[in-house]
């Protein structure tokens, strides 16, 4: 063998290859570190999502309690009217009201999200009257998450209560992550 094909073979092992691995590393690290800081901001994002909605379900279920009160002397056929009156001036997204499993008077929006619960008892042989409140609306949420490069979509079941983006016609679903009520 050569001096030169000794020459180059040493510069390839020495020099060309080390360089090429170190290229190579340096781009997986990158790569890493792109996909660390999409993780963090998608972790920051879903921590303030069960924050806000932990909040407004404490708040409702204090509202709950509040408007368990105002309805203690009420009789049931006054009830609907009375829920519709308190809804309005308390600023209430949703109330439903049931005796028993039977609904007595559900008002306002659908897409009502977060909910608080209050019963009320008035005896051993008679029916819980339970009362179930919401402050805020899957629009209003999605509007709290909202932020640059930010796309966030509110379903329920198979219908979408908001989004940050129209959704058109029937596309198939992309689930990225699930969330539940806690």
């Amino acid at each position: 063998m050569s001096f030169r094909t000794r020459l180059t073979s040493f510069f390839i092992l020495i020099v060309v290859i080390p360089m090429v691995t170190v290229g190579f590393l340096i781009f997986v690290l990158i790569g890493n570190s792109q996909r660390a800081k999409s993780d963090a901001r998608a972790n920051g994002l879903a921590t303030a999502a069960r924050s806000i909605y932990i909040e407004q379900s404490d708040a409702a279920g204090r509202d709950a309690q509040t408007l368990a009160r105002l309805l203690a002397n009420s009789s049931i056929a006054s009830l609907k009217l009375r829920v519709t009156l308190l809804a309005g001036q308390l600023g209430l997204a949703r109330v439903a009201v049931s005796l028993g499993s039977r609904p007595v008077a559900d008002v306002g929006d659908r897409t009502a999200l977060a909910p608080g619960e209050a019963t009320l008892t008035s005896g051993p042989s008679k029916p819980v009257l339970t009362i179930t409140v919401s402050e805020f609306t899957a629009p209003e949420y999605i509007r709290d998450l909202t932020g640059p490069g930010v796309v966030a979509v509110v379903r329920q079941g198979g219908r979408t209560l908001a989004s940050t983006f129209p959704i058109r016609g029937r596309e198939p679903r992309r689930s990225v992550g699930r969330a539940t009520e806690p």
